[in-house]
């Protein structure tokens, strides 16, 4: 199992190292991650958020042992050493029953949490900053902090090796799937239990004007302000109070999640300003086992993985880049069969829009027309709204129809080479895989790579 004590550590002594989480549930992407670290000898943190995975199966169905299950099967098939692997909890919390009284959905955010430690998750962030029914949308800090605590007490009453937990705090984060957009003066819906719950008809709600995705909102220059030191040395402050309250060691904590000034919008990425520090590692002067961690990394230039990790952030979450790169290597696929007429059946692209119409449920509050029509931001949006709907029959179908009208194909590079890397071919053409499904993984790969930067070998 990955050290990520030791981790911490090297970072905050200087060295550029960062380790990747990568949070999906997506088979395809996790098997394309888990395949890659192996090739690269590399550890990999496999996350699950509290939306996705509880203990009521979240959206996929799957319990918090279920996800681990899963997981295993596919390294297990992957030939990748469990060795290399340990799993977090994303966002575990009260968020996915935020629309009950903050009582009800802290007991049930107790009970997550619960079995997210019983099960084996050993990194666990902790994220109460959202409000409950009768609460403040955003919460101060000092409420965050003692509903935190709180969670982390319990994870520790039910570990296995309670020693081996880590837990990750900070109250700047996007929510889990994504930054909602808010109604005004109200709170967002509440995720559905499962895929096949029928869609909710709320109002269409507006963003902010430059909040992407609802989120962090961008300065003059189209970049996104960093937290400030004085911002996360408060958050630290409160959690430190209330962890101590708990009768908790401070050194449990080893990570604090903060805006580093990265994000996308539907059809934008706001890159890091390499040249920027904004000094948030001052903020840590009194903790030396805490490093820091960023979300929604996704999409950056490979530039800035290392410069992150110059920065202290030793914790760096990746999601929707490879669930999008997935989609972008099949409607590529899709693209190479229509024009050589070997179509079976509809595209796939008409399949997936005909089956996201059908439950709207997953893109509805997302998908607003701003920046792109609802169409295009539906397939080619960043925050890939379309990656809840592969586990949907139809899709399911549709893919196996695509890579079966493909399979007994002549697949020539220069054919290949309109659409996928030189080295995206080759890596699919020395694949146990079929050629047209190893090309889609090797896309998802490719989006990883960056991550696993020169220096970055723990």
């Amino acid at each position: 199992m990955p050290d990520l004590r030791r981790i911490i550590a090297r970072n905050r002594a200087g060295e550029a190292i960062a380790i990747p989480s990568v949070c999906t549930a997506h088979a395809q992407a996790l098997e394309a991650s888990l395949t890659l670290a192996e090739a690269l000898d590399q550890p990999l943190v496999v996350e699950a958020t509290s939306n996705q995975v509880n203990q009521d199966g979240g959206y996929t169905g799957l319990t918090p042992a279920g996800f681990i299950g899963f997981v295993w099967d596919i390294a297990a098939r992957a030939g990748v050493s469990p060795s290399r692997l340990l799993f977090g909890g994303d966002h575990l919390g009260p968020q996915a029953w935020r629309h009950l009284p903050a009582g009800q959905a802290m007991d049930k955010a107790h009970r997550m949490v619960a079995d997210y430690a019983a099960a084996g998750f050993t990194k666990i962030h902790l994220d109460c900053s959202e409000g409950c029914a009768g609460d403040s949308p955003q919460l101060p800090d000092a409420v965050t902090a003692t509903r935190s605590a709180a969670l982390a007490a319990t994870a520790l009453a039910h570990a296995p090796d309670p020693a081996a937990l880590l837990f990750v705090i900070g109250t700047e984060v996007p929510p889990p799937g994504g930054a909602r957009a808010r109604p005004p003066g109200g709170h967002p819906p509440p995720p559905p239990a499962n895929p096949a719950a029928p869609p909710p008809a709320p109002p269409r709600p507006r963003p902010g004007p430059g909040h992407p995705r609802g989120g962090a909102r961008a300065d003059d220059h189209g970049q996104i302000p960093p937290t400030t030191p004085e911002s996360a040395a408060a958050t630290l402050a409160a959690h430190r109070d209330a962890f101590r309250a708990e009768g908790i060691p401070l050194d449990r904590i080893g990570g604090l999640v903060v805006q580093p000034g990265v994000e996308f919008s539907p059809m934008e990425v706001h890159h890091l300003p390499l040249a920027r520090d904004p000094g948030l590692l001052s903020a840590l002067a009194d903790w030396p086992g805490l490093c820091l961690e960023a979300h929604s990394t996704d999409y950056q230039h490979p530039a800035a993985y290392p410069r992150l990790a110059e920065l202290g952030f030793a914790f760096q979450k990746v999601g929707p880049a490879l669930t999008f790169a997935w989609r972008e290597a099949l409607y590529a696929l899709d693209t190479i069969r229509a024009q050589n007429g070997w179509a079976s059946g509809p595209s796939l692209p008409d399949t997936m829009e005909a089956v996201m119409l059908a439950n709207p449920t997953h893109w509805q509050a997302h998908v607003h027309g701003q920046t792109a029509d609802s169409r295009t931001e539906r397939h080619f949006g960043l925050a890939d709204r379309i990656r809840y709907y592969w586990p949907a029959p139809a899709a399911e179908q549709a893919v196996a129809r695509l890579l079966a009208d493909l399979d007994d194909r002549r697949l020539p590079d220069p054919l290949l080479a309109a659409h996928f890397r030189a080295e995206e071919i080759a890596l699919a053409r020395e694949s146990r895989h079929s050629l047209p499904r190893a090309l889609a993984l090797a896309r998802v790969q490719t989006a990883l790579r960056p991550y696993f930067f020169t220096g970055s070998r723990p």
